[in-house]
């Protein structure tokens, strides 16, 4: 780059126009655009005075002699470019060009054309600036004018993910200037949260043919001249991910192919030759910068979209052109990553050098290296411990554990040994069996790691006082599994020294890699206890004191107890699925041989006429209701989230012992249609009694991907469907189901989804906000006697004045229950929805419309495609857009919204049973887990 008649380092900032200017690329951002420049807006200038030679004058600056916003609508299509008019009408220094659609690059290119500040920024149009931005960067910019040409700030995720950016690690306490040939550990790969001195404004441009990466090369392009950056850690950049609506850029990149070529071309390679020209090698930064870059195409599994993007062919040539990039950097730049794994390090290096690792065979361990760079030893390659009991004289351990440096066909052989813990002589060599469950890791389509699933089952005889250690012959090399981890569902863990799992007359404790099992007395065992509670009462552990004072009141406690304890629920804020109808059968049926609680928030509707059923209810989110969960025998629920199976989430480690004896029956609270393994499998959720409704649903739940035995699926039918029933009311109901990426977790409200911001934005919003207005259904309702209804999804009840509100359409609110909805619907409209199984039980006619099919099945949401097919398999016509939508519905109410023969006959096909006895089956089915 020349840098020839650059403006002298020392020019005072009145002889620009403004000290700041902030060029903002703007595409279709119009949910967070209005959020952002008040950003700007709202900084904090009072007392900020101009600066002189590096220093403060006693002359104050204005807002609009402090900074310039140059806002380029880029052929937006929503309503941002109005936006961008208002602001630019009301503030004298925001302006606005409009121009047509050219991506970010030519934008900000268009925009630097207008820059007249000292300084220039490059904020994104959904994110934020800390109030305190501009006074921060100004002072410390005019303090180290002649030091650097680059400052910047750390980041912080707001919206779908919050808290600090990896990249934040290089700030310190103080502000800084880093010397990047000694830091060369230091990535900046943001202009949004960096500043730049505008003399570059003419001399550097956005790249326009990369995707992504535009800013790094504009980054590097600039930090050339003085290899220095400045770090200010005093303010920060407000980085927005997206929850939902139209995707960023950044979350959308993968799908264009100028992600997986142009990249290589305009940014590693164009590095590769930039770098030679200039100092004749390459730079420890720049390789690091592009490292951080590259890292992330081994750490994420991209390869589904890739192959949709690309085909195969041209898949597997982006794979050739990205292994071979990896022979420009050194080892020690790629060992240097913070966000991959030894596993993805090993990837990395396997394909520089066309080869697996050189192993060096040690005692009990193998060195993995790439000539002179050793980067891992094989003992390190964690495993995982999953499930650990002791019942009739045998100990079953199950879990995992990975093998890295070897070939995928490298034979395997897995032990235990037992040893005694004063001679260190092995006492037995107990063998695993090496089960079929697919635990490897891929990345790229190929396998990253393989992981070796395990069950170890020895008879108690074997283990009176012994230390037990996992052992792996690799192709004939011994090694001894050091990196041993736990599961949630283990009874033991190493959160606590002292910790312990007593069973059966055994204690099993933890120590390192080794498991130590022992025979117990009762004194024993009581000393033992002590010493955990004492740990406890100790540590500085979140939960830690607590959980003392709680299991000292636990023995007590449960001396009350006489028969087994069933806590029941449905949501945290809602009853009126599978878990109340169970409840209400106990109840009903004044049941005896077990005691039953329900758990319900306080606040909830649904809380005093639970409690007006007759039997216990407890407050979900107190203090007694995490007290009850500890005494319960069996959770029984229609959910699968945390505060449901373990509400104490990042403080439970004291529980261990507790929590993984309890029995989870899970009711369900839809008939699972789509494939839920990634979600219900037992790994994850270790269900005792999976119910079922219907055939083809329980026969699925039998796929390995699920790990279940026979035994824990219950083809039981679902406690609700007792209580369907008929009183046609002529309604005609939309009924959508949710979508997770349109939700936001509520922080301040534990067990509770919100709206995410960009909801009113959403495809689902727009569409079900104008079907539940259209005149033409309203119309055919008012013409053929139906009533046109709306019951919006629980997650958005709270929100529900969001949607307009048409005088002849008629809301449901959490007061109308289900059960009434199906009993006096005549039709039910869903796109998705698992609830409306319970109508088509009434044999009811239902619609389908699926209106984002891409978008629902694109990974975003908790589920992919399963068995059933709606087409094949649902009870009522799929339509696919709007028109076809209001069609179809006006078509069944002229026709008086009849269920053909076709569709019941798929209805009578598909349920297990067609009664009123599924309560029963399931308290028998519950009830027989407790007898002896």
């Amino acid at each position: 780059m020349n840098t020839n008649n650059q403006t002298s380092p020392v020019q005072a900032a009145q002889d620009y126009p403004c000290v700041f200017s902030v060029v903002m690329a703007v595409y279709n951002c119009e949910p967070f655009l209005r959020e952002t420049l008040d950003s700007i807006v709202s900084q904090n200038i009072e007392g900020l005075y101009r600066y002189q030679n590096g220093r403060p004058t006693q002359e104050p600056i204005s807002f609009e002699e402090l900074v310039e916003v140059i806002m380029v609508d880029d052929g937006s299509k929503d309503a941002s470019g109005a936006i961008c008019d208002e602001y630019a009408a009301r503030y004298s220094n925001f302006r606005v060009i409009h121009k047509e659609n050219g991506g970010v690059a030519s934008a900000r290119n268009e925009g630097l054309k207008h820059v007249r500040g000292k300084y220039m920024n490059f904020l994104d149009s959904d994110d934020t600036f800390s109030e305190n931005v501009l006074r921060e960067i100004y002072a410390f910019f005019e303090a180290n004018y002649e030091k650097t040409d680059v400052v910047t700030m750390p980041l912080q995720f707001f919206d779908a993910v919050t808290g600090p950016h990896w990249q934040n690690y290089k700030f310190r306490k103080e502000a800084r200037i880093a010397n990047l040939f000694n830091e060369y550990n230091c990535p900046l790969m943001f202009v949004n949260a960096s500043f730049f001195k505008s003399q570059y404004k003419d001399k550097v441009r956005f790249n326009g043919k990369l995707v992504c990466g535009e800013d790094i090369r504009f980054i590097c392009e600039i930090l050339a001249e003085r290899m220095t950056m400045g770090l200010v850690p005093t303010c920060y950049y407000g980085y927005r991910r997206r929850s939902s609506g139209e995707e960023s850029l950044v979350q959308s990149s993968k799908k264009k192919p100028g992600w997986y070529f142009d990249y290589f071309e305009h940014l590693t390679l164009w590095a590769v030759e930039f770098c030679k020209q200039r100092w004749g090698y390459i730079p420890y930064y720049y390789q690091h910068i592009i490292v951080c870059d590259l890292q992330w195409r081994f750490l994420n599994d991209y390869e589904p979209t890739a192959l949709a993007v690309l085909g195969e062919a041209d898949y597997a040539h982006y794979k050739e052109t990205l292994y071979s990039v990896l022979k420009h950097f050194d080892d020690a730049i790629i060992l240097g990553q913070r966000n991959i794994w030894n596993e993805h390090k090993c990837m990395m290096l396997s394909k520089k050098y066309g080869h697996l690792p050189e192993r060096s065979v040690l005692e009990d361990d193998v060195r993995l290296r790439y000539g002179n760079t050793l980067f891992c030893t094989v003992s390190s390659c964690f495993s995982r411990y999953e499930f650990l009991s002791i019942r009739d004289g045998n100990l079953r351990l199950e879990g995992v554990t990975m093998l890295m440096g070897y070939p995928e066909n490298a034979s395997v052989e897995l032990f235990f040994e037992a040893v005694d813990p004063v001679t260190e002589e092995v006492i037995a060599k107990l063998p695993c069996r090496i089960t079929d469950r697919d635990v490897n890791q891929y990345r790229l389509d190929e396998v990253l790691y393989r992981g070796v699933p395990f069950c170890l089952e020895a008879s108690t005889d074997l283990l009176t006082n012994t230390k037990l250690r996992l052992v792996m012959i690799a192709d004939g090399d011994r090694i001894v599994k050091k990196d041993i981890r736990y599961g949630k569902h283990t009874p033991v863990g190493k959160e606590f020294q002292e910790a312990y799992y007593y069973a059966d007359g055994y204690l099993v404790t933890c120590d390192g890699h080794w498991l130590c099992v022992r025979k117990c007395t009762a004194a024993q065992k009581a000393r033992q206890h002590r010493r955990f509670l004492k740990e406890l009462s100790h540590s500085q552990r979140l939960g830690a004191k607590k959980a003392s004072v709680v299991l000292r009141a636990l023995p007590f406690l449960r001396a009350f107890k006489r028969k087994p304890l069933f806590l029941i629920s449905d949501r945290v804020n809602k009853a009126g699925d599978n878990g109340e109808a169970m409840f209400r059968y106990l109840c009903d049926h004044n049941v005896r041989d077990v005691d039953y609680v329900f758990a319900i928030e306080h606040t909830s509707p649904d809380y005093d006429k639970v409690k007006k059923i007759g039997g216990r209810v407890v407050d979900m989110l107190s203090f007694r209701y995490k007290l009850t969960h500890l005494l319960a025998d069996c959770i029984i629920s229609s959910h699968a989230d945390d505060v449901t199976v373990n509400p104490f989430t990042f403080y439970s480690a004291p529980y261990r012992n507790i929590l993984s004896e309890q029995k989870y029956i899970f009711l369900q609270h839809g008939v699972t249609q789509n494939d839920m393994s990634e979600w219900l499998n037992r790994f994850n959720k270790n269900i005792t009694g999976l119910i079922c409704a219907a055939k083809p649903e329980a026969d699925s739940f039998e796929d390995p991907a699920y790990s279940y035995a026979p035994e824990n699926i219950w083809r039981t039918g679902f406690p609700r469907f007792d209580r369907l029933y008929h009183d046609d009311k002529r309604y005609v109901t939309i009924m959508p189901t949710w979508r997770m990426y349109l939700s936001a977790w509520d922080s301040n409200h534990e067990g509770v989804w919100k709206l995410a911001p960009s909801f009113l934005s959403s495809t689902y919003f727009k569409f079900y906000d104008q079907l539940i207005n259209d005149q033409r259904l309203i119309d055919a309702a008012k013409k053929n006697g139906y009533t046109l209804c709306f019951m919006p999804h629980p997650n958005v009840m709270s929100s529900i004045d969001v949607f307009r509100h048409h005088p002849d359409v008629q809301f449901f609110g959490w007061d109308k229950e289900y059960r009434d909805i199906y009993a006096q619907s005549s039709l039910v409209l869903t796109d998705y929805s698992s609830a409306v199984f319970d109508f088509a039980y009434l044999r009811k006619p239902v619609v389908y419309t699926q209106f984002d099919w891409d978008e629902m099945f694109a990974g975003n949401h908790v589920c992919s495609r399963g068995y059933f097919d709606y087409e094949k398999d649902g009870f009522g016509e799929v339509v696919y857009d709007y028109e076809a939508t209001v069609a179809l519905l006006v078509k069944h109410m002229e026709t008086g919204c009849r269920l053909s023969q076709e569709y019941r006959d798929r209805i009578d096909r598909f349920f297990l049973f067609d009664d009123q006895n599924n309560c029963q089956r399931v308290y028998e089915k519950a009830r027989d887990l407790f007898r002896s």
